[in-house]
């Protein structure tokens, strides 16, 4: 989903429906962002919390080392595409 659109759907929605909404969205993708939604990294750590979701990480690269975004919150599937990126986990 294209960001702009992530982000609208994300201010549409209610603490609870946001919880929920990010566990579905990262069984399919493998990695969401601040960025992304538009919020500040501190709602996402937030949110990402209250949803029992670990791997919160600061910084995402690609195998070229290219940045991908600087704080979100990866998936079940990030852990099958290791050998595609590195994740930096924030403390």
């Amino acid at each position: 989903m294209h960001s702009e659109k992530l982000a609208t759907h994300w201010r549409s929605l209610d603490d609870a429906a946001r919880t929920e909404w990010l566990k579905k969205l990262l069984t399919v993708d493998l990695c969401v962002s601040a960025e992304q939604l538009d919020i500040k990294p501190e709602e996402l750590d937030l949110v990402a919390s209250k949803a029992g979701l670990v791997g919160v990480c600061k910084t995402v690269v690609d195998a070229a080392g290219m940045r991908d975004w600087e704080h979100g919150v990866v998936g079940p599937k990030f852990a099958q595409h290791r050998h595609k990126r590195t994740l930096k986990i924030s403390k």
